[in-house]
């Protein structure tokens, strides 16, 4: 993938802490300082936005990347047209890697399904990695295992849990900020939940959006009551959307 109009390099601001970052991904645990240090200019990151197709089917295969942040849907073609999604990769994962192996084109497309954050390697850097960590290898060969097998039980397992909620208000009424009050406090019977409106987002960059998804197990957007680029930026990063109307307001149209 190449960066484009809609992909954002990360900012040197957003890699400050870059060595912390790899040394707990699972593909480079057990690397010590000097070889990170190594990858470190060899690896490219990036922000892809929800929607975006990080690689299509059909192409070749320049490289494997390890999802940071966010997740993405699976997608294959269906023999009589149009595309279906057999599964879902999210942070700590890895996508590609099974075509860099084999030396094959893309077997599938990868849409980022909320904004995410990804790490490229390149094939001659995932070959030079391999050759001087085998450890490596053995991770990927368990990723592509654990995939595989997810794939054979997609139709066994339920769909995965959604973890962040975008409450979109449907009318000017306050019903749908009390509502998401009372869903961040019942969710966080289950585990730590977070609740973010506009007025407590300003400013924020999205790394800071990241580690905040990453800490939590839950997190909870407010929409606007009106289109904004913070009710944009919820609907990107949401797993579900949960439309509130007040049954007393007259439907707008």
């Amino acid at each position: 993938m190449s960066p484009g109009p809609d992909t954002t390099i990360m900012s040197a601001m957003e890699r400050q802490n870059l060595m912390a970052l790899f040394a707990a991904l699972p593909l480079l645990k057990g690397l010590d300082a000097a070889a990170l240090g190594q990858l470190a200019d060899r690896i490219q990151w990036f922000s892809v936005p929800a929607g975006l197709v990080l690689y299509s089917c059909g192409e070749a295969a320049d490289g494997l990347y390890v999802i940071i942040n966010g997740a993405f849907g699976i997608y294959v073609a269906q023999p009589g047209g149009g595309s279906r999604c057999i599964g879902h990769l999210t942070a700590g994962q890895t996508a590609g890697d099974m075509e860099v192996i084999s030396g094959t084109t893309r077997t599938c497309t990868l849409v980022a399904l909320r904004d995410s954050e990804v790490a490229q390697l390149s094939s001659a850097t995932f070959e030079r990695l391999v050759a001087r960590h085998p450890h490596a290898l053995r991770h990927i060969a368990k990723g592509l295992a654990a995939q595989v097998d997810a794939l054979q039980q997609a139709h066994r397992r339920p769909a995965p849990s959604p973890k962040i909620f975008a409450v979109v208000p449907c009318d000017p009424s306050p019903g749908a900020a009390q509502f998401a009050s009372d869903l961040t406090a019942c969710l966080t019977t289950f585990g730590r939940t977070e609740f973010l409106s506009s007025a407590q987002a300003t400013d924020r960059t999205s790394h800071w959006f990241h580690r905040l998804e990453r800490a939590s197990e839950f997190v909870v957007y407010l929409c606007d009551a009106h289109p904004s680029h913070w009710t944009r930026l919820c609907l990107r990063r949401a797993d579900a959307l949960l439309l509130l109307a007040d049954a007393g307001c007259a439907p707008q149209r």
